[in-house]
């Protein structure tokens, strides 16, 4: 089935009311007086990982019945665990502190509401993928970005794009995710703002088909 520019978009809007609504409990907050910077930086963290790899041929949709290629099947998942360091991208305010994953799609880690020094949502502290994914392999917990052809989506375990944007004139920061998915060339970005003084995010998010899709794309549609 060819995705549309109306059907893209509708993706993008799921996944902005997802990452609204597990912001939801701590809506309407501002802080009394003088409001702390929003700072914005990267890190490492270490997770426990079962690890992935992918499969040495391609699948495709006419013999295989799967829409991903050209990306990689990724079957092969071990039992034995190891500890491995992942890139992390780390939005804060005074009060949320939104933990950025860009080599597991983008993802959103955790958001640590810090009036309470609880976690808003499921913080999954174990990668172990299952095959849920569209391309075999996927992870629970955090927010996942579902732009590409379905849910669960090519990118959700390889590394996208994950910007931190210049300083806005009140003092806002914001981190930008997104891609270009191979599949149908579609350009997809969502950006995660924090301002001083506020205790929820705000998102925005665009999804534009290429003019030309890919010649993989030609046999799929």
């Amino acid at each position: 089935m060819h995705l549309t520019q109306r059907s893209l978009g509708h993706w993008v809007e799921q996944c902005i009311l997802v990452s609204m609504l597990v912001s939801a409990p701590c809506w309407g907050a501002v802080a009394a007086g003088a409001a702390g910077p929003v700072t914005a930086g990267t890190g490492q963290i270490e997770i426990p990982t079962y690890p992935w790899s992918a499969v040495k041929h391609p699948y495709f949709r006419g013999t295989d019945k799967v829409n991903i290629y050209p990306y990689a099947m990724l079957d092969f998942l071990s039992r034995e665990q190891t500890r491995r360091s992942y890139r992390t991208v780390v939005l804060e305010n005074d009060y949320l502190r939104i933990t950025f994953l860009p080599e597991l799609g983008g993802k959103i880690h955790e958001v640590l509401d810090k009036t309470t020094g609880q976690p808003m949502f499921y913080v999954n502290h174990v990668v172990k993928p299952g095959l849920i994914g569209q391309c075999g392999g996927w992870t629970s917990g955090g927010v996942e970005w579902n732009t590409g052809p379905q849910g669960h989506t090519v990118s959700c375990l390889v590394p996208v794009e994950v910007e931190i944007l210049p300083v806005e004139k009140d003092g806002s920061r914001a981190v930008a995710v997104g891609e270009m998915e191979r599949v149908y060339g579609t350009k997809w970005t969502v950006v995660v703002r924090l301002r001083p003084g506020r205790s929820a995010p705000t998102t925005s998010g665009t999804a534009r088909p290429s003019p030309t899709p890919p010649a993989s794309a030609s046999s799929i549609r």
